[in-house]
């Protein structure tokens, strides 16, 4: 099969793409560096497109909403455009479970709209997702949007767990911005990709992409800590977030998470671990 990949170097693409390259598809790449969500889209003919490409940091949408709703939700449109032009016959769409109102959804029935944590990417994402489910009822094309929660694993840039990684990793205190009873849904990055590649199989679909529990964060303090043998002072900040979002319709389709939290983290602490010894190597040698 060919395959196109919008965001293709950004962690969850760069996954995708291996993986798919992995089962022997043909894979073309597109990112920042040759793509540009604000400008005009071209795409190649192509059997599928996963769209992930766009703004997928929270603060920077608060900070900067027009920008994020050029990006996620003009630029959605934009692809979708540019999908018809090439007659490419189905899209995945990477949305997020910030279009739920209140971030707690037990499945894809529950309300969806302005909410106090990711008020405006919840927004733009929830747009670009009625902008394809219309375009694609009103020309024809098959589509399945995805809402994944929080997902992390090696090779992560920036989330919570990562930062905690980090201030262990350089042995330094750190204030995080979530308090301590805060509870996300997190799921690894594999578990994640296992769905993207169940999509080919599956036809206009919204659904949910989550681990199906959450976890508090002074669990993910503690099973950070386990990981390094020393100790740094984490302290909890004051934004308290509950994001849970239940998976029982992707499940029904065959698909199951298989990395619990625990085993998560240790997988991307090692990961990190490694290339932190690399760094030092190569400084070392030089």
């Amino acid at each position: 099969m060919i395959i196109t990949v919008t965001g293709a170097t950004g962690f969850l693409g760069n996954a995708l793409c291996r993986a798919l390259e992995k089962k022997g598809h043909v894979v073309y790449k597109f990112s920042s560096s040759n793509l540009d969500l604000r400008g005009d889209i071209s795409l190649p003919r192509c059997d599928l497109l996963y769209h992930i490409g766009g703004n997928s940091r929270v603060y920077l949408a608060k900070q900067k909403p027009m920008y994020d709703f050029e990006v996620n939700a003009l630029g959605t449109v934009k692809v979708i455009e540019a999908v018809i032009k090439s007659r490419i016959p189905k899209i995945v769409l990477t949305s997020s479970n910030s279009v739920y109102g209140d971030l707690v959804a037990e499945d894809e029935k529950c309300p969806t709209g302005q909410n106090s944590y990711g008020s405006f990417y919840g927004l733009s994402k929830l747009t670009s997702e009625l902008y394809l489910k219309e375009y694609a009822e009103y020309f024809g094309f098959e589509y399945v949007i995805f809402r994944p929660s929080n997902f992390y694993g090696p090779g992560m840039v920036k989330n919570v767990i990562i930062d905690l990684i980090n201030a262990f990793l350089e042995n330094r205190d750190t204030k995080i911005g979530l308090t301590f009873d805060s509870k996300i849904d997190f799921i690894y990055i594999d578990d994640l990709v296992s769905a993207y590649c169940l999509a080919m199989g599956l036809k206009d679909e919204i659904l949910n992409l989550s681990y199906g529990v959450s976890t508090q964060i002074k669990d993910v303090v503690e099973y950070v800590s386990n990981s390094f043998d020393k100790k740094v002072k984490i302290q909890e900040g004051t934004n308290k977030v509950i994001i849970e979002t239940g998976n029982k319709k992707l499940c029904s389709m065959g698909w199951k998470p298989e990395v619990d939290i625990k085993t998560g983290i240790r997988n991307t602490v090692e990961d990190f671990k490694r290339n932190a010894e690399i760094r030092n190597y190569s400084k070392n040698i030089w």
